[in-house]
């Protein structure tokens, strides 16, 4: 996960060249979650979580889908 507003995408790709360094696994996607004060009440829970990410929810099941293969591969499952 890179935090950052303006220049977020440049903090992607910098922590993706440290992780590749160290021989960590990159994921194939990385959704942008934009998160603002609005999405949340006045007891700073997410409003309405589905709304707020219904943007990115195709990106967030390809995500889930590679790490279900990840994990399943990992155990020889593959």
């Amino acid at each position: 996960m890179v935090y950052g507003g303006h220049g977020g995408f440049q903090g992607l790709i910098s922590m993706k060249l440290v992780t590749q360094g160290l021989n960590m696994y990159n994921m194939s996607v990385n959704p942008p979650l934009n998160i603002s004060k609005e999405m949340f009440n006045e007891n700073n829970q997410f409003i309405d979580i589905d709304h707020s990410f219904k943007k990115i929810s195709p990106q967030v099941k390809m995500v889930s889908e590679e790490f279900i293969s990840l994990f399943s591969s990992e155990k020889g499952e593959n």
